[in-house]
């Protein structure tokens, strides 16, 4: 499946009973291989409050968790946290690889608004997965939550998605997502 059909030139409509599971095919063998052997690698948390998901990741977990599976609601505060466990930093002329996220389940989370910006500027909306809101994130799978109606521009631009789950409950996607 072409990446490319994620970038449309207009906002994609969709019915109230269709939902969406698009399979990327591995940029290559090696990528194929690679397994979590490590059960610590995998955590999940549910976060009874927005903005307090920081309560329970530890700094040992921090950068360590490489499968996350969230409930409950989630903000801004908590997005940027997710955002900083599965980017690499650019760090003495090269990208130092900090966080090992790279498996997100927020099928059963609510995104409300309020908290801290996620990113530069931007905010959370309830029920949207908001622009540029994993952009540049070393996600290869996502299994979106099933509350969202729509996926704004940006929002998964970037990653290295092998694997996106689309909730029916999704019925515009914005450009380049």
């Amino acid at each position: 499946f072409a990446l490319t059909n994620l970038a449309p030139t207009e906002s994609i409509n969709w019915s109230d009973d269709q939902n969406a599971v698009i399979g990327i095919q591995p940029a290559s063998d090696e990528d194929a291989a690679k397994e979590y052997d490590d059960a610590a690698g995998e955590k999940t948390i549910n976060v009874p409050q927005a903005g307090t998901l920081s309560d329970y990741i530890t700094d040992d977990e921090k950068y360590n968790i490489k499968k996350l599976t969230l409930t409950g609601e989630i903000n801004g505060t908590d997005i940027r946290l997710i955002r900083d466990m599965s980017q690499d930093e650019w760090k003495d002329g090269m990208w130092i690889t900090r966080g090992k996220l790279q498996e997100i389940d927020l099928s059963g989370v609510k995104i409300v608004e309020g908290g801290e910006a996620y990113y530069e500027s931007y905010q959370t909306t309830n029920d949207i997965l908001g622009a540029s809101m994993f952009e540049n994130c070393n996600i290869s799978t996502i299994i979106l939550p099933n509350s969202i109606k729509s996926i704004e521009q940006n929002a998964l631009a970037y990653c290295k998605l092998t694997s996106i789950t689309i909730p029916k409950s999704v019925n515009q996607l914005g450009r380049g997502i």
